[in-house]
């Protein structure tokens, strides 16, 4: 990432120490540090902040990171499509086969649907490792604002998004789970 380097040469071109700078930017001196060493990305507010404090453009800032950024964005948005549609269509076969097991299967067939949940389990798991890993809200963050548009016109991710996925998901794999039994209690 070439903001690490930039970071750590407009700091030393104005002489601040990472104490000096992160006492301006109100972060601590181990951020600095993580920004210099490629460990962490600073949000969309800092950087505006230290183009000022630098007297340098954002473009000037983030140079050569533009690409990166939205190259990086968009694998880590299709893995996260592909490990949500796992984990959605493993959720739905384990609801489907907990009608079928408890129709026609002795307790051995649970076996069946705990794998499937399992799958669906570890869908859940790696779209959250993928959220926490790669700081994309804060990539998106920039691209949007280096292309012109506003932050604060992109999706949050919290919210009543957050509040359907939690109880809505459980609520409709419910629903499926007793419309199975039912269904394939008749047959």
């Amino acid at each position: 990432m070439e903001v690490s380097t930039q970071i750590r040469k407009y700091r030393q071109r104005d002489g601040y120490s990472q104490e000096d700078l992160a006492h301006r930017l109100y972060v601590s001196r181990q951020t600095i540090s993580n920004w210099e060493n490629s460990h962490s990305y600073p949000d969309i507010q800092t950087l505006l902040m230290m183009s000022v404090l630098f007297d340098v453009s954002l473009d000037n800032l983030v140079r050569g990171d533009m690409d990166m950024m939205k190259n990086e964005v968009l694998k880590q948005k299709n893995a996260m499509n592909f490990w949500s549609w796992t984990m959605t269509v493993a959720y739905f076969i384990t609801a489907v086969l907990v009608g079928v097991v408890i129709n026609f299967m002795d307790l051995w067939g649970l076996v069946i649907p705990i794998c499937t949940f399992a799958i669906a389990f570890l869908g859940a798991i790696k779209v959250e490792k993928i959220k926490k890993t790669y700081a994309l809200e804060t990539y998106e963050k920039i691209v949007a604002f280096s292309e012109g548009r506003s932050t604060d016109e992109m999706p949050s991710r919290r919210g009543w998004k957050e509040v359907m996925s939690l109880v809505g998901v459980p609520l409709v794999f419910l629903i499926i789970m007793l419309l199975s039994v039912y269904l394939f209690s008749l047959i």
